[in-house]
């Protein structure tokens, strides 16, 4: 067998790849950053495709990570409140996009 071919036929936990993509993200408000970590890292070196959605997730974490220092720190001035409700609301709308 080709090594594309093995990549093409490959099912990570039994699902096809799109599936588990999506349950990639979906698993950041199930089992929260471990949970994706995991299931990242056990398919990361078995796919490529795989890998990019991983390595997306993750960016994706961090920044939030990030957005959420900013609006803690900008809760003192009191505008911190309102870009807390806008990430939140942000992040809804982007995961079911």
């Amino acid at each position: 067998m080709n090594n594309e071919e093995l990549v093409d036929e490959y099912k990570p936990w039994g699902l096809d790849l799109n599936p588990f993509c999506m349950l990639m993200y979906i698993s950041i408000f199930i089992g929260g950053p471990i949970l994706t970590l995991i299931m990242w890292l056990t398919n990361r070196e078995k796919n490529p495709y795989l890998d990019q959605h991983g390595k997306n997730i993750f960016n994706w974490i961090l920044s939030c990570i990030i957005y959420s220092f900013g609006c803690i720190i900008l809760m003192f001035i009191l505008i911190g409140f309102l870009l807390w409700f806008a990430l939140i609301v942000s992040l809804l709308v982007l995961l079911l996009v």
